[in-house]
């Protein structure tokens, strides 16, 4: 009796089956590790404190609640190396990172099960004059997290490309809420 068809056959089928294996587990590590990198650009710890210190610098120069009062209820940016709009940092505190930009987002707030919840608007991610990462950062934070102030102060950090522009494709993010009291106030 000749075999060779059936270990033809055979050969073909467990081919098959530890193809299909590897294609699943590529598409699932695949998947796993597109949602790691979207929330370490998302999370990311430098970022964050980088924007602590620039609050910091906004409260030690009295100008935070300058910004909030002058807040125009939509996305503003207050500060960027290249426009300093709302303030400047001192000469013995100007970064070399000149990518940085700070930015004022405002949340639309109501009061739900005796509690005072904020979201970002939908309005807000049709802004045309901000990039479509930072668009979509708002979009992430609008569907994954509720918040408890009025304004959040988002730090928005781009690596430089190689003609020292901003390269708006590859950039990361954080937040800080921001409290003026009027939280948890009835409108």
């Amino acid at each position: 009796m000749n075999n060779k068809g059936f270990m033809m056959a055979e050969v073909i089928v467990v081919s098959a089956i530890v193809m299909l294996t590897i294609v699943g587990l590529y598409q699932s590590y695949n998947k796993i590790y597109s949602i790691y990198n979207t929330r370490i650009d998302y999370y990311d710890s430098t970022t964050l404190y980088r924007l602590g210190y620039y609050r910091d610098i906004l409260i030690e120069n009295n100008k935070l609640y300058t910004i909030i009062t002058d807040y125009k209820g939509k996305v503003q940016e207050i500060y960027s190396a290249n426009n300093k709009n709302n303030f400047s940092l001192p000469e013995a505190e100007i970064s070399p990172y000149d990518t940085d930009t700070v930015f004022l987002v405002p949340t639309q707030c109501k009061i739900n099960n005796n509690k005072y919840e904020c979201k970002i608007s939908g309005k807000e991610l049709s802004n045309e004059e901000i990039n479509q990462t930072f668009k979509d950062y708002l979009s992430y934070l609008s569907t994954s997290t509720i918040f408890a102030s009025n304004q959040l102060l988002v730090l928005e950090r781009c690596t430089t490309r190689e003609d020292n522009k901003k390269n708006i494709d590859d950039c990361k993010y954080a937040y800080i809420e921001i409290f003026d009291g009027s939280e948890g106030i009835d409108e």
